[in-house]
């Protein structure tokens, strides 16, 4: 049985579709990020040659064009400490958007407490509810069939942020505080994009003398009847309020349960968090043939966005981390280009342009939208960069490169004072960056620290 305080807040969360019309009175600055957003993938649309339909943005559990609305919005405020904290964010993003993809079995992420708001460590700039708010009008916007759910989630979201903030301030330092569970169960709507079964929780603990919230997803092998006997075997009045009005997943989301322990088994049906870290080592590490993910980074913070670009840094991320799970045994691109040609002389360019004009495979089953690339089957057809020759790989490296094709002698220079990246061609000097700087790096983009 839930204690009396507890049964208190628990009182808020019986109708979630109040908690989400509570919750969406939303400011008139949100409501101008949120017509930004829609501009941006407006333009990104018209750049890949393609019109997207609202069915194909609701079937994407990772839109990269809402990178693009984030790092343009601090790049306009001039707020460089907020583009660092935003590209570790981005990188924190991607790595779970391909843990989501293989299935891993237990994930862990970190919230820290600002004036009442958990936020995710790596990125202060919005809050947790910001970003799930600015999610749901968006799925709202594109007419998704799990409205309920999705707004559900904001409910129990409220629940889950305003028990653990009150729990933090009544923890003594160094001891772990109070857990909260949330049950995330497949959606039963008809073209559903949630297909997954996990719980999530939620503890009040402290790293490095730090207090924080540890939030841990966990994968399991749940039938429907068994998410309902866990439920009550916790909170034997759980489904006490539920008249049928609200779909049973949307009930799950929006009444989460203070545990003293995790109470079920992991599921074995996924990828362990050791096999993925060596897959991801393989796409980011030190050794990595190509950092991808800064390379993905690096696009994003060129001074003009270019969507195509964009397009293939996204799609090589899926394409190579595929590759890397079904052939563990390597630890180099050779296999994934076309006609099998090796890449160690290509440019990062080169390389990237290959992977990502490459079909992505649709992976579902996750507790998020179906995880898929971005489609440029059109903007391939029209590109008019090809398959490197012989020739092109042979001059690399040599005064040669520099009557070849930009495409193949271009590097990346970066400003480190306001991180906004250049294409610098072979032979051009770039000597100061818009923001005044002179301090700008040619080469390899290393990673924001």
């Amino acid at each position: 049985m839930l204690a009396t305080n507890e049964v208190a807040l628990r009182n808020v969360q019986k109708d979630s579709m109040s908690v989400f019309t509570a919750a969406a009175a939303i400011p008139l600055e949100q409501q101008k990020d949120f017509f930004e957003f829609l501009t941006l993938q407006q333009d990104c649309d018209m750049a890949l040659g393609r019109k997207t339909s609202s069915t194909e943005l609701l079937q994407r559990s990772y839109n990269p064009v809402a990178d693009v609305f984030q790092t343009e919005r601090l790049r306009k405020k001039g707020d460089r400490e907020g583009l660092k904290q935003l590209d570790s964010g981005i990188r924190t993003n991607l790595k779970t958007n391909l843990m989501e993809r293989f299935h891993v079995i237990d994930s862990i992420g970190t919230l820290v407490n600002h004036n009442d708001e958990l936020y995710a460590n790596d990125y202060m700039k919005e809050s947790l509810s910001a970003i799930l708010l600015r999610g749901a009008m968006i799925r709202k916007q594109q007419g998704s069939p799990d409205q309920e759910r999705e707004a559900a989630e904001l409910a129990g979201w409220k629940y889950i942020n305003d028990t653990l903030v009150n729990a933090m301030k009544k923890t003594k330092p160094g001891k772990k505080g109070k857990m909260i569970l949330s049950f995330s169960p497949p959606s039963d709507k008809q073209d559903s994009a949630y297909y997954g079964k996990f719980c999530d929780t939620f503890q009040v603990i402290e790293k490095n003398g730090v207090q924080c919230v540890e939030r841990r997803r966990v994968a399991v092998d749940f039938t429907e009847h068994d998410y309902a006997m866990t439920a009550l075997t916790l909170d034997p009045n759980f489904f006490e309020s539920y008249d049928g009005r609200t779909s049973l997943d949307a009930w799950y989301l929006s009444h989460p349960i203070v545990v003293n322990e995790i109470p079920f088994a992991i599921s074995k049906k996924g990828m362990t968090m050791q096999e993925f870290e060596t897959i991801f080592a393989k796409l980011e590490g030190d050794n990595a043939q190509v950092q991808l993910l800064s390379h993905y980074l690096a696009v994003l913070h060129t001074e003009k966005i270019n969507w195509p670009e964009l397009a293939f840094a996204f799609n090589a991320i899926l394409n190579a981390a595929d590759h890397f799970a079904d052939h563990p045994r390597e630890d180099k691109l050779l296999d994934v280009v076309r006609r099998g040609q090796a890449i160690d002389a290509l440019t990062t360019y080169a390389i990237v342009r290959q992977l990502g004009s490459l079909p992505v495979k649709t992976v579902e089953g996750t507790g998020c939208p179906p995880n898929v690339g971005v489609n440029v089957a059109g903007l391939v057809a029209q590109f008019t960069w090809k398959q490197p020759s012989n020739v092109e790989t042979l001059v690399q490296g040599t005064v040669g490169q520099f009557g070849m094709s930009e495409i193949f002698s271009s590097t990346l220079a970066q400003c480190p004072d306001c991180m906004k990246m250049h294409i610098k061609r072979a032979g051009e000097w770039i000597y100061e960056c818009s923001c005044g700087s002179k301090k700008i790096s040619c080469g390899r983009v290393r990673p924001v620290a």
